[in-house]
């Protein structure tokens, strides 16, 4: 699930689309279909094109209300996978 947050991230990890048809669903599902992003914004302030968001792990973010940063949708762990240490995860089977 994508949740919208205010993050500082590590701008190294990050990749554009500038083109001002798509819009904030078109972002969405971009990231959700690529197994390497892991968040998205949009790129230009009227809520088109989009930038997104890779990293190899979270020491690359800095989740924090407090602090300025950009707010973006991070794609977040609200179901029943659970995340381990080294980027792994494993899916817990019913």
């Amino acid at each position: 699930m994508f949740t919208k947050k205010t993050l500082r991230i590590n701008y190294q990890n990050q990749t554009y689309d500038d083109n001002q048809n798509i819009s904030h669903s078109d972002c969405e599902a971009a990231c959700w279909s690529d197994c390497n992003c892991n968040g998205f914004a949009e790129y230009f302030d009227d809520g088109t094109g989009c930038s997104f968001y890779h990293w190899n792990s979270f020491k690359d973010i800095i989740v924090d209300d407090s602090v300025y940063g950009q707010e973006f949708y991070i794609l977040e762990n609200k179901g029943n996978i659970t995340l381990l240490h080294h980027g792994r995860s494993i899916a817990n089977f019913i």
